[in-house]
């Protein structure tokens, strides 16, 4: 039966459920060190922090869907997609969790973060497990020098260096040195992204649980064969209409005049003729 999505918050998801990333899925990604990776975490991880620093600000983070198992009785989400996002926001409430406690973490934190968990390598996983109950409540994220939080975590003696090999493993030290960056001055942050109030969560998503949907592991290659980068036209496409959606400037009109439907409709047809290998981007990038 396919269920009706819900908005979630990370935590809210972490309360229902563990969080496993399945063996097929790819690495993480967003830590990698591409300029246009680097540029849309930069704005990704600059779009977090406004929603969460201004209280009338909000984000929805679009779907998050996959197959909840019982293994070992436990309610497991495995996702088809969401698994980028996820991932960052484990980080993110793994890093603002001691800064909000004065080094105090409450055990219902550390348990829950240890419910998200990494099959995809052994190695991952580990690095996962060990980052919560070895570091959580001991200064790590609280920190006053100028060292980068990738350099103190490899430092510590319960890290491998052998890890080092593992991509996602390398794009979770790359994203934590970057919320440092962004994030580091700041306190009282971690409540607001753990509100039981949805209406004022700074940060959601809508969660997909598909039950029942055959969701087979040849659906979960598929999925993760389109795992490719948006191309700078795409990436450009989503950004102008967040922009429209913002300001609005579409509420007054039919669907067939707006941006979205022109986009991808008569202005393709407009540029077909300039395609290269059926692509149209370098065509509409120019213009």
């Amino acid at each position: 039966m396919l269920k009706m999505q819900n908005k979630y918050t990370f935590w809210k998801l972490l309360k229902e459920n563990y969080i496993q990333i399945p063996i097929i899925q790819r690495d993480y990604a967003q830590g990698r060190d591409e300029d246009k990776v680097v540029r849309i975490r930069d704005k990704f991880l600059s779009t977090l922090y406004t929603m969460i620093k201004n209280d009338d600000k909000s984000i929805d983070l679009d779907f998050v869907y996959g197959k909840v198992k019982k293994i070992e009785d436990k309610s497991v989400f495995i996702p088809l997609d969401g698994q980028q996002r996820l991932t960052t926001l484990f980080l993110l409430h793994w890093y603002l969790a001691p800064r909000d406690n004065e080094n105090k973490i409450k055990e219902e934190y550390r348990n829950l973060l240890e419910k998200f968990t990494y099959e995809t390598r052994i190695t991952s996983r580990d690095f996962c497990n060990e980052l919560v109950s070895e570091q959580l409540n001991k200064n790590l994220c609280i920190k006053n020098n100028e060292e980068q939080l990738s350099i103190y975590i490899k430092e510590q003696k319960w890290f491998y260096e052998s890890w080092l090999k593992d991509p996602t493993i390398k794009s979770m030290l790359k994203m934590l040195d970057a919320i440092d960056l962004k994030f580091k001055k700041e306190s009282n942050f971690f409540e607001k992204l753990i509100t039981n109030e949805l209406n004022k969560a700074p940060i959601t998503f809508q969660y997909l649980p598909l039950d029942n949907f055959g969701l087979t592991d040849e659906l979960y290659i598929k999925m993760n064969a389109r795992g490719k980068l948006l191309s700078s036209f795409e990436n450009f496409k989503a950004s102008f209409q967040k922009r429209i959606n913002d300001n609005k400037w579409d509420k007054e009109k039919e669907f067939q005049d707006t941006f979205a439907f022109k986009i991808d409709t008569k202005w393709t047809d407009l540029f077909w003729i300039h395609r290269k290998e059926n692509k149209i981007d370098e065509a509409f990038n120019r213009f």
